[in-house]
């Protein structure tokens, strides 16, 4: 709230995801919040493509080393930040790993994240 950032919707297809919708809302709300609170102007996308949602930013983005331990409990990049605990990342990873939807992180300090939840395995053939 307060920010110059836009939030967008891109919906590639319109697959049905035979699975708990409460799962996949606790992985994509850390995940919208993390985009949220490093992007400070510019934008957040949700892409919703046939096996994978996509959430990408233009927020500061994590270095090679603050990548590889993202998914580390009680990690933070920023440890003075007010927000957050450390722990958004490491349980959308652990929810990923329990109903076996891969997640990936990719990111370059200063050009942003991008965020994946694969659910191949469990979206109902049909939905385009």
């Amino acid at each position: 709230e307060g920010k110059p950032v836009e939030l967008e919707l891109v919906m590639v297809a319109s697959p049905r995801l035979h699975a708990s919708p409460r799962v996949l809302s606790v992985m994509l709300g850390q995940l919208l919040d993390n985009a949220c609170v490093f992007t400070e102007r510019g934008r957040v996308e949700v892409r919703l493509e046939a096996t994978r949602i996509v959430v990408s930013d233009t927020g500061i983005g994590m270095s090679p080393e603050v990548l590889r331990r993202s998914w580390a409990p009680f990690y933070r990049a920023d440890p003075v930040s007010p927000s957050g605990k450390g722990m958004g990342l490491s349980i959308v990873h652990r929810l990923g790993e329990r109903f076996h939807w891969p997640v990936a992180l990719d990111s370059s300090p200063g050009a942003g994240t991008v965020a994946s939840i694969d659910f191949a395995r469990d979206v109902i053939a049909g939905g385009s």
